[in-house]
């Protein structure tokens, strides 16, 4: 039995003397540690000096309860690190040669220095009134649900900015780089200007009054609940297009790509040239008065709530298989088989055709 116990001690005095030991305080951390390194811990002892720590190019914790991750500075080759949904208040210096970093849902209030090699950032969800200082090669940048409130200056290499839901006043320069920008629910009265590589612009939910000329070759604009009157020219690629709950009384012409248009909630009275692009169609919440011919392809109309007695001919070469029209004309419900006919009680009569 001394024999044994002996023979422990030489054993554990040998790992102490041969290598260098840090504690790691978060016990969930430890739990993470050990059953992923188990070579390199002793307890809550971590071994700095391990093969496996010191080697280790990626590390994914996510939902493991963590609150304290002092002790990934150790892991001095990490080039990807994902915390991601865990309760950190505080990271420790990060691994210099990391390229990609999410800390998303946590309780995080700052980052350290962040390495010039990182080119996706994701913090979204934690609690954030500002951002560091981002690294020349960010290409992606996440940040989400904060209480950011500006955003002064970004990288020239940024290709993706996803800012939603802060408290943002203002958005500095846009590179030329940049192919999306999400800016949702904030307090955000003008917009910088656009430039040529934007292809999807999501600015919905601010105080906007107007928006910038907008690109050629954005493909997706969503700009619903703002106070904007007059909508730029739209550019020939646009495909989608929601522009809900504004103070619209017109449109732009309507490019000949556009498959979806949410016009609703506005104070339309005619609606441009529809092209046969389009198979979605909310205009509903409007004073509209009359429809213009409807796309050949269209397969859901939403028009309730306008001042419509009668409606144009409904597209027979393919199914309609959506179509709300309440208010002074008619509700009907559709299936894949056929198109119900009805008619308008305060108004004229709505014909409808079968679909094949």
């Amino acid at each position: 039995m001394k024999k044994i116990l002996l023979i422990s001690m030489l054993a554990l005095l040998s790992w102490s003397v041969n290598s260098q030991t840090v504690t790691i305080p978060d016990a969930h951390f430890v739990t993470w540690l050990q059953n992923n390194y188990p070579t390199c811990m002793n307890g809550n002892q971590m071994d700095t000096t391990c093969t496996d720590i010191v080697t280790a190019t990626s590390v994914f914790l996510g939902h493991h309860c963590i609150a304290d991750l002092s002790g990934i500075q150790y892991f001095t080759s990490l080039t990807q690190l994902d915390c991601s949904y865990n309760l950190i208040t505080n990271i420790p210096a990060l691994p210099s040669n990391l390229w990609y970093f999410s800390c998303d849902s946590n309780l995080l209030a700052s980052l350290p220095p962040l390495p010039n090699t990182l080119s996706e950032l994701n913090c979204r969800l934690n609690q954030f009134t500002s951002l560091p200082t981002l690294p020349p090669s960010l290409i992606t940048l996440i940040c989400d649900a904060n209480f950011i409130d500006t955003i002064a200056s970004l990288p020239s290499t940024l290709v993706y900015l996803s800012c939603s839901q802060n408290q943002l006043t203002s958005i500095g320069a846009l590179d030329t780089s940049l192919v999306e920008l999400v800016c949702f629910g904030n307090s955000l009265t003008t917009l910088p200007p656009l430039d040529s590589a934007l292809a999807r612009l999501s600015c919905g939910m601010n105080h906007l009054n107007g928006l910038p000329a907008l690109p050629r070759g954005l493909t997706s604009l969503t700009c619903y609940s703002n106070q904007i009157a007059v909508l730029p020219a739209l550019d020939s690629s646009l495909t989608y297009l929601d522009c809900n709950s504004n103070l619209l009384t017109n449109l732009p012409a309507l490019p000949n790509r556009l498959n979806s248009l949410n016009c609703s909630n506005n104070m339309l009275g005619i609606l441009p040239t529809l092209t046969d692009s389009i198979v979605m169609i909310n205009c509903s919440s409007n004073s509209l008065a009359m429809l213009p011919t409807l796309p050949l392809y269209l397969n859901s109309l939403d028009c309730s709530n306008n001042n419509l007695s009668s409606l144009p001919t409904l597209p027979v070469v393919h199914e309609l298989r959506a179509l709300v029209v309440v208010g002074g004309v008619v509700l009907v419900a559709f299936d894949d088989e056929r198109l119900a006919v009805a008619q308008a009680k305060a108004g004229a009569e709505v014909e409808r055709h079968a679909a094949h």
